[in-house]
């Protein structure tokens, strides 16, 4: 698996120097943020799986403490959720842990050419802590919705009202740093070319 990663690694950087030297931004963008996305995913296993599962399940059974509605495992990376009969857990694994959606976003930012190198680290920080947060916000619906209506609706509570959330969040941090932020840059800039034109027409 190294070694795959490795030998396209070399040949996606090639590729990314062909078409710097070429000025094709478009096509830089795209190359960079995929072939970025699946080396950084690749490489993330298992070490940086585990331990992004593993600060999950700590800030969420630390946040639901004092409820007494969950219990967590950080050794092996599991959630106990208890409700008025009995309890299930939920295993923090690959998927739950947010790292496909985490390496996703930091390579999108890291290629985005709207932005300075300064704009790509802050932005790409920020994004890491909205994910994280977004991820515990999911669980948490899993946990209210599990302690009140019992096991019966682990499914409807993970699979579906767990997800809207988690992707409607999602949605609006990239709105925010790929939309929003870059509409609000070019209305400055614009302003701006605006009143040099001014001042020359004076």
């Amino acid at each position: 698996m190294n070694n795959l990663i490795f030998f396209w690694g070399i040949l996606w950087i090639y590729l990314l120097n062909v078409l710097k030297r070429n000025r094709m931004s478009a096509f830089f963008f795209i190359l960079g943020s995929i072939g970025f996305f699946f080396i950084i995913l690749g490489l993330s296993k298992p070490y940086w799986v585990f331990l992004l599962s593993h600060i999950v399940v700590m800030g969420t059974s630390f946040f639901w403490s004092w409820t007494h509605w969950v219990q967590g495992n950080p050794m092996h990376n599991f959630l106990y959720i208890f409700d008025f009969r009995s309890s299930i857990s939920i295993s923090i694994d690959y998927e739950c842990s947010g790292i496909i959606e985490s390496c996703a976003y930091v390579s999108l930012v890291l290629f985005f050419p709207a932005y300075s190198r300064k704009e790509k680290l802050l932005y790409s920080l920020i994004g890491l802590i909205w994910i994280y947060f977004t991820n515990i916000i999911r669980l948490s619906v899993v946990i209210i919705v599990v302690h009140f209506l019992g096991v019966k609706a682990f499914y409807l509570s993970h699979s579906i009202l767990g997800r809207v959330v988690f992707y409607i969040s999602i949605l609006i941090l990239y709105y925010k740093i790929f939309t929003y932020t870059q509409v609000t840059k070019n209305s400055i800039i614009n302003f701006k070319n605006f009143g040099k034109i001014g001042d020359i027409n004076k």
